[in-house]
């Protein structure tokens, strides 16, 4: 009897090591450029190419590209935020750590556990955020501690349902120009017009 709870035991432990060894660790960097633009930055993994499984985890971050920023002008409750659409329906568990900063430094953050998505979704649910947000960087830190179906397809960049960050079942994010940015055109424009105005004087003298 002894030796074969030591067995059991060996087993389960070689299992328990093969099913860890064989889990996934990906790293997903993309790069908003506003309008539902979005493309992978050099050296990301492509969430396209991958077919999660129980077990694998993910570091998944979108960046504005310099000059914008995200606004939270109406907070609320928003769903599902920061997901990926997957192509095959079921109900996944996992355990994510989402976090949006600016300028390098956290500006909020959302820690759960043993959430569940059903259907078509992969990360977070519903997520509350405050009015008057400013974020430049998304990022969300998930593992896929289960699933009901073989398959787990990711088949957007864009978080679900694959439309613009900015836009969240209600509209309530506004992707806008940095005051730098606002400066640079007022002051293009000036010199428009002051390049405008020596023309016409060199025509009337």
């Amino acid at each position: 009897m002894k030796k074969t709870f030591a067995f059991l035991g060996f087993s389960l432990a070689i299992s328990t090591f093969s099913i860890s060894s064989m889990a996934a660790n990906y790293n997903f960097n993309e790069i908003y450029s506003g309008g539902g633009s979005i493309s992978l930055a050099p050296g990301s993994d492509d969430p396209l190419a991958t077919n999660l499984q129980a077990g694998d985890t993910f570091q998944w971050t979108i960046t504005t590209t310099p000059g914008s920023y995200w606004n939270v002008f109406s907070g609320g409750d928003l769903f599902p935020f920061m997901s990926f659409y997957v192509s095959e329906s079921g109900t996944r568990t996992g355990d994510y750590n989402l976090d949006l900063s600016f300028g390098g430094s956290s500006v909020f953050s959302d820690v759960q556990a043993g959430i569940s998505n059903s259907y078509v979704h992969i990360g977070t649910n519903t997520v509350s955020v405050p009015t008057g947000l400013n974020y430049n960087q998304m990022s969300l830190s998930y593992t896929l501690t289960s699933s009901n179906s073989i398959d787990n397809h990711i088949t957007s960049l864009l978080p679900w349902p694959g439309s613009a960050p900015e836009v969240s079942f209600g509209g309530n994010i506004a992707l806008v120009p940095e005051p730098e940015v606002y400066a640079m055109l007022l002051t293009g424009l000036g010199l428009l017009g002051f390049a405008a105005r020596r023309r016409n004087n060199k025509t009337i003298a």
